[in-house]
């Protein structure tokens, strides 16, 4: 057990009672908090080191996005549109959506190497900034006119 290490589960859905018993069977009330749905996911963002998300289906997440701006290294399932913007190893580790079982394991990996973490969640907020700031995207927007 590590005494540092706390899980945040934030947004809402059909398994949430489900999700709430076993973290009570489990004992660990005082080690995950469950906020539920939020308006400002910021302030929990910047609580957190490490997102990760299981997803089956995706288009492209904006929670995603948002936890990348905030410097936080990625833990991910390929799901939709996330593979277009993660790339494993760089900004974080991704497994195939089949595969979800090895997020766990990745996880684990970025709790314990705090260096591959921090340089992780830089590597993320780097390619947030690349990829949506407002010059950037006009140019690129540019080049598809010029194209045609």
């Amino acid at each position: 057990s590590r005494s540092n290490v706390f899980g945040i589960l934030v947004g809402d859905g059909p398994l949430k009672a489900e999700l709430i018993r076993e973290v009570g069977r489990l004992n660990l009330g005082a080690r995950i908090f469950l906020p539920g749905l939020q308006q400002d996911v910021k302030p929990w963002l910047s609580a957190i080191d490490v997102f990760m998300m299981s997803s089956e289906f995706e288009g492209l997440p904006l929670a995603l996005l948002e936890a990348m701006s905030m410097e936080c290294a990625v833990v991910t399932t390929d799901a939709g549109g996330i593979k277009e913007v993660i790339e494993d190893k760089k900004e974080g580790f991704v497994v195939g959506v089949d595969d979800w079982k090895s997020l766990g394991v990745k996880l684990t990996h970025l709790i314990e190497d705090e260096g591959q973490r921090i340089a992780m969640g830089k590597a993320a907020r780097g390619k947030t900034v690349e990829m949506f700031n407002m010059s950037g995207m006009v140019k690129r927007l540019e080049k598809c006119y010029e194209s045609i």
